[in-house]
């Protein structure tokens, strides 16, 4: 059949994106021609064509970060090492970590101190200390900030194995050779308790996710459950023939699984004892060398030189990871479960996608076997510890600062987002003071200009609260408090005292007929009809439907001090006031009386947020201490030491689920509100933070500073 002369020939040149390549031929149209060949060739060819992207500047780049989904594996990892030494571009930094994080992670710091193998490594909730053990019979704490060494615990005779921190971060326990486990008080470096635990040596210890109860394995052949705040043995559980080398606990707290040198895992009930399961392991491994995925459903153990994935509801294997070349040591799962992170005696750091079961990445940079890895709740901090006597730090070098926002001369006292979070206000002091008033900004969220100054309050201002249809903006300063409309950027007068009415500021529709008040809080109901508002110099709470602004209702709390902060459930049936003492007094709305009076803390309370179900009340103290209570009853479900001094603002997220603190070591810290642990932590701000607001998807929050500056987060 001849040869059909519409069509070009081999060698010939042929316009991009108008007919197939011939073989050999030369392609014109510049990246156009690119995207017409990646659309059309085979994968050998594809992963050829990707390279010619790169010569077409940022139109490649961005090309290239499209192909980071294509169907092809080998065309992402193609794509994928064509961008990494981009990485340093925006851009491209920002489309590798939603590919795989882990690319981005670097070795931030070695740190050297313990003179022989460093055996386990620990983060505490709050990602802001490491705690590591070794056989130089010493625990040393490590500042993550400082990276540098805060102190050593010492009491050991021989080298420790293993460390593990109680869930609310106050308490370290540790085993030994000795044959010993210490507990020890975090704070005071003080230590608790002594258990002389098993003969021969202490190889591996776990606490419960409840707090209540430690289990420990060791040379005995025994796992031993003990009474963490007695010291008391509860238990004992013999099964294995040899040294127990690996215990742990099910998320649930209901199943003990233990590995030996035998050979096995075994499976127990933690109530009974019983032995309910074994399975078939390998002899090498270390004392963390099990771990549960964070929802429980998957087991790891390592097996010699692979890792076993066990499904737990069937117990079967689901599958083995292979790629390390000697024992694996330790075992961790990231925070979202999607990877699982591998230490092993041939001195790498692997990384593996639990989804397609293959290695993703690997670290290398210790030159000991990686006895011991750790990772922060929020995913952000790797931690390893080796035999070469180090520790390293690794961490991805991005962060989550979304933009940084200056116009305010002094500190941000108060920000919040709009309902629809297109917008944000801040306010504050000595922010663009002008003749006629302090100023409030309203700023585009997406784009960080200042869209209006709200001038008219003559004194800092306090809080600025959205109405709850975005389109008006309460603020308040000591003596007024104003409402204003972002459209004509006018404002009205809603609660004033007698000092400004006899100037002619008579049109507000509250007057009180002090001469001088002080207003040092106030809240809007979800619906903007219900105004509380705490007046310090009369030591009293006013409460206004602001439709019938005639009918006022006086409250007088029984204690007073100088720090107020009110909260209002979503129903409006309760007010809660912290009144600047250690105490928090909560109001029946509706009659006016006073229901209970919380003994709260120990310190002045700086800041409370009701969640958005109204069943749950969280505190914040000047002394960095957060209690979360049940509402309804007053009482207390746990405490969170948060450990970045005073907490000046709390916040819970629109699900309910999270838990924010502003801190005044300049940190914004987010925590589990179910739990109490720690999940991520912003760093950023250079002075505390007085405010935080969080968007009502839950994905932006924005943070007001001492420092002047107004950040916007995304949220982990």
């Amino acid at each position: 059949m001849p040869e059909n002369q519409n069509q070009p020939r081999e060698y010939d040149a042929v316009l991009g994106g108008q007919v197939t390549p011939p073989v050999a031929g030369v392609v014109l149209g510049g990246i156009d021609a690119v995207k017409q060949r990646l659309a059309s060739l085979s994968l050998q060819q594809k992963i050829t064509v990707l390279e010619d992207a790169l010569k077409y500047g940022e139109a490649g780049l961005e090309l290239l970060i499209q192909t980071l989904t294509d169907v092809s594996p080998q065309v992402q990892q193609t794509a994928e090492n064509l961008l990494f030494p981009h990485r340093t571009k925006a851009r491209v930094k920002q489309a590798l970590c939603e590919y795989n994080p882990w690319l981005l992670f670097e070795c931030l710091q070695t740190i050297s101190g313990h003179t022989h193998d460093v055996h386990t490594v620990v983060i505490t909730p709050d990602a802001q200390t490491i705690f590591s053990c070794s056989v130089d019979t010493t625990i040393r704490l490590w500042s993550l900030s400082q990276r540098k060494e805060i102190y050593t615990l010492q009491g050991h005779s021989r080298g420790v194995n293993s460390i593990a921190i109680h869930p609310n971060g106050r308490i370290l326990a540790s085993g030994s050779y000795d044959e010993t486990i210490k507990l020890w008080d975090i704070l005071t470096r003080q230590e608790l308790l002594a258990i002389t635990a098993h003969s021969g040596g202490v190889f591996a210890i776990a606490i419960s996710p409840d707090g209540r109860t430690l289990i420990s394995g060791g040379a005995d052949n025994t796992v031993k459950v003990w009474n963490l705040q007695t010291g008391n043995l509860l238990r004992t559980l013999n099964g294995h023939s040899d040294d127990v080398c690996a215990v742990t606990f099910h998320p649930d707290g209901q199943t003990i699984v233990s590995k030996s040198f035998d050979a096995t895992l075994k499976l127990w009930c933690f109530q009974t004892g019983q032995e309910l399961y074994t399975l078939p392991a390998r002899r090498l491994g270390g004392a963390k060398s099990l771990a549960f995925s964070p929802d429980g459903h998957t087991l790891a153990s390592a097996c010699s030189q692979t890792i076993k994935l066990w499904n737990w509801s069937t117990k079967q294997e689901i599958t083995i990871l292979t790629g390390h070349s000697n024992t694996v040591k330790s075992l961790t799962f990231s925070p979202d479960g999607k990877t699982l992170i591998s230490g092993s005696a041939d001195n790498t750091i692997k990384v593996w996608d639990l989804q397609t079961k293959q290695e993703i990445h690997t670290f290398e940079g210790h030159i000991g076997w990686v006895k011991d890895i750790a990772i922060s709740y929020d995913g952000q901090i790797l931690v390893s510890g080796s035999s070469d006597r180090t520790i390293k730090i690794w961490n991805i070098q991005t962060g989550k600062q979304v933009h940084s926002y200056e116009g305010h001369s002094s500190k941000v006292n108060s920000v919040a987002i709009s309902p629809n979070g297109q917008t944000f206000v801040s306010g504050g002091s000595g922010g663009l003071v002008k003749k006629d008033g302090e100023v409030t900004k309203l700023w585009d969220l997406r784009t960080g200009s200042v869209i209006k100054n709200l001038v008219g309050h003559s004194d800092y201002i306090q809080s600025v609260v959205f109405s709850h249809d975005g389109q008006s903006v309460f603020t308040s300063c000591r003596e007024t408090i104003k409402l204003w409309n972002l459209q004509t950027g006018t404002h009205e007068d809603i609660l004033t005292f007698a000092t400004h009415a006899n100037e002619g500021e008579s049109s507000a529709r509250i007057k009180l007929s002090f001469m001088s008040g002080g207003i040092k809080s106030f809240i809007i109901s979800p619906d903007s009809h219900l105004l509380a508002c705490s007046i310090t110099y009369q030591r009293m709470i006013v409460v206004c439907d602001l439709r019938k602004p005639q009918q006022l209702r006086i409250l007088k709390p029984p204690h007073y001090g100088d720090f107020n902060r009110l909260a209002i459930t979503p129903n409006k049936q309760i007010l809660v006031d912290a009144n600047g003492s250690n105490r928090i007094d909560i109001w029946n709305l509706k009659t006016g009386e006073l229901i209970r009076t919380l003994k709260a803390h120990s310190q002045a309370i700086l800041s409370i947020a009701i969640s958005p179900d109204g069943e749950t009340l969280v505190s914040g103290d000047n002394n960095s201490t957060i209690k979360v209570w049940v509402l309804r009853t007053g009482e207390e479900k746990f405490t969170i030491n948060a450990r970045s001094g005073s907490i000046f603002c709390v916040a819970i997220t629109p699900d309910g689920q999270n838990l924010i603190s502003s801190c005044g070591d300049s940190t914004i810290k987010v925590w589990d509100l179910q739990t109490g642990r720690g999940k991520a932590i912003f760093n950023g701000h250079t002075a505390a933070v007085s405010s935080v607001a969080i968007s009502t998807d839950g994905q932006t929050l924005i943070s007001g500073s001492v420092d002047g500056t107004i950040k916007i987060w995304r949220m982990p």
